[in-house]
């Protein structure tokens, strides 16, 4: 069950989404785990606040959050007061195989799962997808009376409203500053549509349409509209969720990703041996053609 909240929270999810950058120095007792299927790999960090949630995404060795500056995926909640990155919470259980990576988090009174899955196409294909789930619980329970009824003084039959933002700042292709994002037309917008000239195009739906759904500035913070936007584009989806005790909310993130390109190979260098016989040859080889052109002016 989902209800709208009429309080203003896109100051607070902006800054701390802003805060986030990617990087490679994990907190004390704080690590990255990676999930793989076939050609792709999506690198999470599952309990380290001052690291993006998700910070790769590789697909045929390229990595659609990489460059300068790098992209990523950074999820916060607030449940009350505050708003916190989801890796702030404690980690309860997790795992990470076959593609999915599974992990549960607990709050004051509430629980948050996470489940990525990992899909996509043969190897060269370009293809791949990501399923996001995120299960936010209330774990109050009514409190009873001796007669049976609720008791007024707990608190723990009372509903929490939380507020979940998602933002997610793609470089297609692993190039950032040159992609062209447009987000879907209408009071209902749940989907973003993110192309780079080479091609390489994802195409991410929310489900429920989130309460605002708008690009932004990885830069300054600054939403903008639905677009299009050039450049270095990503977007914020926010939700507001009132919870009772005992109740739950889904929200699902599909993110797909078709026309990605494969690296070249790079090229190998001959051994120094090899580059010094193959210059003698041709050294040799325009000798003798002088000497025969020198006969045959004769």
């Amino acid at each position: 069950m989902l209800r709208k909240n009429s309080g203003k929270y896109v100051r607070n999810s902006i800054l701390i989404a802003a805060a986030f950058t990617a990087g490679t120095m994990l907190a004390s007792g704080a690590r990255a785990a990676s999930i793989s299927d076939g050609n792709r790999s999506l690198t999470i960090n599952p309990a380290d606040p001052t690291q993006p949630f998700i910070s790769q995404w590789i697909v045929d060795g390229v990595d659609q959050y990489g460059g300068s500056p790098a992209g990523s995926e950074n999820i916060s909640l607030a449940a009350g007061a505050g708003t916190s990155p989801i890796n702030a919470f404690s980690v309860t259980s997790s795992s990470f195989a076959d593609g999915i990576a599974s992990l549960n988090y607990q709050g004051n009174g509430f629980t948050v799962g996470v489940k990525e899955i990992l899909t996509g196409g043969n190897a060269g294909s370009g293809a791949s997808g990501i399923n996001e789930t995120i299960t936010i619980n209330n774990t109050g329970t009514v409190a009873t009376a001796l007669q049976g009824t609720p008791s007024p003084d707990s608190l723990a039959d009372q509903p929490l409203t939380f507020q979940l933002s998602d933002l997610i700042n793609l470089n297609v292709n692993g190039t950032p500053n040159n992609d062209t994002l447009t987000l879907s037309p209408g009071t209902g917008t749940n989907t973003a549509d993110q192309t780079d000239p080479s091609g390489a195009h994802v195409n991410v739906t929310f489900t429920p349409t989130p309460d605002s759904l708008n690009t932004i500035n990885p830069s300054t913070s600054t939403l903008g509209g639905l677009g299009p936007v050039t450049g270095d584009a990503a977007f914020l989806a926010q939700y507001s969720i009132t919870l009772d005790a005992g109740d739950s909310a889904i929200i699902s993130i599909n993110e797909n990703l078709t026309g990605g390109v494969t690296p070249p190979a790079p090229a190998i260098p001959l051994p120094n041996s090899a580059s010094a016989s193959l210059a003698t040859l041709t050294g040799l080889g325009l000798i003798a053609f002088a000497k025969r052109a020198k006969k045959a002016a004769r």
